[in-house]
């Protein structure tokens, strides 16, 4: 059982606190909840993370950032990120694309390696313009 006290009402108000507009946190619950079900403390420490990386909190773009850094464990995202580094990206570069399409840290790293394989190698596409049109990871 979820303690609603414990949980969610402190999730909900480190939002509200940085600026989500209560409307988008109330959508993002009826559609992952369970991004805001986690330990309140671990919760703001994602939360401040993505608000140092610049993204803008009145943007849904926040929202979709805090839910693919909750998804990910420390290791995994370091792990995306040396999937990308293989590749050629900076760590600038990846934090970049991540700003603009949070999606590019989201899927496993089988799916970033196999998806740089076929731009990289079968389309010719340099990796940095991979990096710069991100939205290839919405449909990934």
């Amino acid at each position: 059982m979820i303690d609603l006290n414990s949980c969610v009402i402190p999730n909900f108000n480190i939002l509200l606190e940085n600026g989500v507009p209560k409307s988008s946190i109330i959508n993002a619950f009826h559609f992952c909840a369970y991004n805001l079900l986690t330990n309140p403390d671990y919760f703001k420490e994602i939360v401040n993370l993505v608000k140092e990386r610049g993204f803008n909190p009145l943007e849904r773009k926040f929202l979709d950032a805090v839910v693919v850094v909750r998804q990910n464990s420390k290791s995994n995202w370091e792990s995306k990120f040396d999937v990308y580094k293989k590749w050629g990206l900076s760590e600038e570069q990846i934090w970049e694309a991540f700003l603009k399409y949070p999606r590019v840290m989201a899927v496993s790293e089988d799916k970033i390696a196999k998806t740089m394989e076929f731009l990289v190698n079968t389309m010719g596409i340099q990796p940095s313009a991979i990096a710069n049109q991100g939205s290839l990871w919405d449909r990934a």
